[in-house]
């Protein structure tokens, strides 16, 4: 969630002397790391369903999960002018917000 807000905030973020990802490696590789995570994310829960501790209900969870796919996509294009592009912010909180919440319904009635 908070990856894809420092985007919009990035000349004030640095011009108070903070250091994160974005500032120290660039807006790419800021791109790339929250690609990468998403990747991640679908792999654990492919995994988890793969070695049964999760059951197949578990790919409820891609759903909204896939919402970070499209902010990425917002993100790729738009970059530290994503801010102005408030439908990805949104996609990215939505994401961020009911995918735990469709994987621990999951986990509590499986």
């Amino acid at each position: 969630l908070l990856l894809l807000n420092q985007f919009p905030d990035l000349e004030a973020d640095r011009s108070f002397g903070r250091n994160h990802l974005i500032i120290k490696h660039g807006e790419k590789a800021g791109v790339s790391v929250y690609f990468i995570s998403s990747i991640v994310a679908v792999l654990s829960l492919l995994i988890l369903i793969g070695v049964g501790e999760l059951s197949l209900w578990g790919l409820l969870v891609l759903l909204p999960l896939s919402l970070s796919f499209v902010a990425w996509t917002g993100l790729k294009k738009w970059t530290t002018q994503i801010g102005e592009q408030p439908q990805f912010m949104a996609l990215n909180v939505m994401s961020n917000l009911l995918t735990p919440t469709v994987l621990g319904l999951v986990v509590i009635f499986e």
